[in-house]
């Protein structure tokens, strides 16, 4: 009795722990968040400085210079760029990817603090480290042909953001579009100077009023009470009574040297949705949340707050992201499947006996099983590079399940007369070392991408952490699982073969008389070397390059640039011709627009503010079109040039779009004109 046979004594534990290896993993896999690329941080912090509308000149010198000298001084930064507008600037601040990006963006903030009282005081600055996970995800407009923009931003605000803001995992609710009512106050020359006043008087009185206050606490009858002073205006009319001057002999009201009249502010945006105008409303996740899970919460607070919207206005979405990374993430799970499938057809068709080929069927889920169970324990979530890693990992699985299912075999033929258990510990015993050297030689392969620096290296960084761990738990699952699969299932008595001679020649040589034919003659494996090295010589050339592979995406981002120079109302009425060539394309099913400033963490990705002249479309195509994406936006193209031939016009992806932003510029080519002289540059 052989007393150090593990899988005499330990047979079926090892099965159970097999079983607790598969339903682990398929819990692991439950509870896996999804995504379409790795979570990166990216080594870029964007600084947005808001002055109103100061000059561009005085904003260079008040504002952009002093926030460029204070973020030099920040530790690891490689480059600063700025742009600056009108009452506006944008500044990128690049990092070493070695960076720690939080611990850079609090220093950032300590340089921009110790200046801020150096800078104008109305100057509003945001600083924020830039990531996947600050953009929106899903995105909803409010439409509707009854209400007006004021109603529509006001119920954005102040009933449907709240509702959205309860959703688990959101970051943040961005409302955009829609308008504002104001009191406007056209004061009248003649009467302020008769009367002796100036514009400063009427500002002076407007800021000694409208406001509540509390006036202290008052205690009477045993009872506490806070009193309030409250001088809001609830009406025009009440603000018309406003008191400028008393001077004990007159008093002089506001309506006496000034018109008042309510009307819409003016705003520096132009949100169109599917031809007319309407509100936006943008939803960003935090952080770590589950894109999917996320995204059917939304679903449904979205459905209860369409049921108690006001008849006439409607809520539809416009953007959602998990539809295409749910695609994508199921597009590789279905090649998972296939490739398996296939991969089993032909293990059973060459291996030639069931019981050997249902070993190597169950331990493949098993094997993948702890594959997800040590990918959710390190936190690498389920994207197409992980997916892609495992599916590519697949053939190597198989591969080292054939070889000891080879070995099994081979020994119980050669040793019929052996116990079972002690064929298998032989064999296991004899082949680990190979396994050893095989499985590492393997994974060698893969560390210079772990080693590999900048996106290229943050994106593959996560593939190649998953082929590894695949690989790891392909060895400990077949070395350990396998044989006791065997011993339960595959094993069957065998017989010492008998080795058949024609002729004085073996058998097995009489057939393989083509392989050794071809040994004979090396200079055949010679040419057809050398063929193959002439062939990758000439045509390497030839292959199209580029950091990923193209994305059918479904979806398309319009970036468009008016003549400059343009007003807002110019640029819209121009992008009302483009609007209708758009909606009238049989495969676009929703479309939004927006045009001026203040585009903020906007669909085009670009964090910034951009001139009255700019802007951009989301194109959604409707589900299950059969035509690829770049085929509308050749024809869209096309279209939209012949009605609009002064628009400079940008076709992308959105998630194109969203990493060209996120690395630095959507562009791949950046051409820097420098000089003194801004009139001739």
């Amino acid at each position: 009795m052989d007393n150090k046979n593990i899988y005499r004594f330990f047979l079926k534990p090892i099965l159970f722990v097999l079983i607790a290896f598969l339903l682990w993993g398929i819990y692991s896999f439950t509870k896996m968040q999804t995504s379409l690329f790795p979570d990166v941080t990216f080594p870029k912090i964007t600084i947005i400085a808001d002055n109103g509308e100061q000059p561009v000149d005085k904003m260079m010198i008040t504002v952009t210079k002093p926030l460029e000298v204070a973020i030099k001084r920040v530790n690891g930064i490689t480059t600063v760029r700025s742009s600056t507008n009108r009452g506006s600037c944008t500044i990128d601040a690049f990092f070493d990817w070695n960076v720690d990006i939080n611990l850079a963006k609090t220093q950032l903030n300590e340089r921009i603090n110790e200046i801020r009282n150096s800078l104008p005081s109305s100057v509003n600055i945001v600083v924020e480290a830039m990531s996947q996970s600050i953009y929106p995800v899903i995105g909803y407009t409010i439409e509707s042909d009854k209400y007006g923009q004021i109603e529509l931003k006001n119920l954005a605000l102040f009933n449907i953001r709240p509702q959205f803001s309860q959703i688990p995992g959101i970051s943040n609710v961005i409302i955009r579009g829609g308008k504002t009512k104001e009191f406007v106050i056209s004061p009248i020359p003649q009467k302020l100077v008769s009367l002796g006043l100036t514009h400063d008087d009427i500002i002076v009185a407007l800021g000694n009023t409208n406001f509540i206050e509390s006036s202290g606490l008052l205690s009477d009858y045993r009872r506490l009470y806070l009193s309030l002073t409250d001088t809001r205006f609830k009406n025009i009319g009440e603000l018309t009574e406003v008191t400028i001057k008393n001077d004990g002999h007159r008093i002089i009201k506001l309506r006496d040297v000034a018109q008042v009249d309510l009307q819409e502010q003016q705003e520096f945006i132009r949100i169109n949705a599917n031809g007319h105008d309407a509100v936006l409303i943008d939803l960003v996740k935090q952080k770590g949340v589950n894109l999917i899970d996320f995204t059917n919460s939304v679903n449904s607070k979205a459905s209860a707050i369409q049921k108690h919207l006001p008849a006439g206005i409607s809520m539809k979405p416009y953007y959602d992201q998990s539809a295409f990374v749910k695609n994508s993430i199921d597009s590789v799970l279905r090649s998972i499947y296939e490739g398996l499938f296939l991969a089993i057809i032909v293990v059973i068709l060459f291996l030639r006996s069931f019981r050997a080929s249902l070993n190597i069927i169950l331990i493949i889920p098993v094997t993948i099983a702890l594959t997800v169970t040590v990918l959710h324990f390190v936190h690498i979530t389920l994207n197409i590079m992980s997916l892609g890693a495992i599916a590519a990992s697949i053939g190597l699985i198989i591969d080292d399940a054939i070889v000891i299912i080879e070995q099994l075999h081979r020994v119980h033929e050669e040793n019929p007369e052996k116990d079972k258990y002690t064929v298998v510990r032989e064999s296991m015993k004899m082949f680990l070392p190979a396994m050893i050297g095989s499985s590492l030689s393997t994974i060698v392969i893969f560390l210079p991408f772990v080693m590999m620096s900048g996106v290229a290296g943050s994106f593959f960084k996560e593939l190649t952490l998953t082929m590894e761990i695949t690989l790891v738990c392909s060895f400990v699952a077949t070395w350990i699982g396998l044989p006791a699969l065997h011993l339960f299932f595959g094993y069957k008595q065998h017989k010492k073969l008998p080795v058949i001679e024609e002729s004085g020649v073996p058998l097995k040589r009489q057939r393989l008389w083509w392989l050794i034919w071809f040994f004979n003659k090396p200079w055949f494996a010679i040419a057809f070397i050398l063929l193959l090295a002439v062939s990758s010589a000439l045509l390497i050339n030839r292959l199209k390059t580029g950091f990923l592979p193209e994305l059918d995406e479904g979806s398309i981002v319009l970036d468009y640039i008016a003549p400059a120079g343009t007003t807002l109302d110019a640029s819209d009425a121009i992008l009302k011709e483009v609007d209708k060539v758009v909606l009238s394309h049989p495969d676009v099913e929703t479309y939004m627009r927006r045009t001026g400033t203040n585009m903020i963490s906007g669909i085009s990705m670009a964090s910034g503010v951009i001139p009255p002249n700019y802007g951009d479309y989301l194109i959604q195509l409707k589900p299950g079109t059969k035509r690829k994406t770049e085929d509308v936006i050749s024809e869209l193209r096309d279209r939209a040039t012949a009605v609009a031939p002064a628009l400079e016009i940008e076709f992308g992806q959105r998630i194109a779009d969203l990493l060209g932003d996120l690395i630095g510029r959507p562009q791949p080519v950046v051409i820097k004109i420098f000089g003194d002289n801004q009139a001739t540059l």
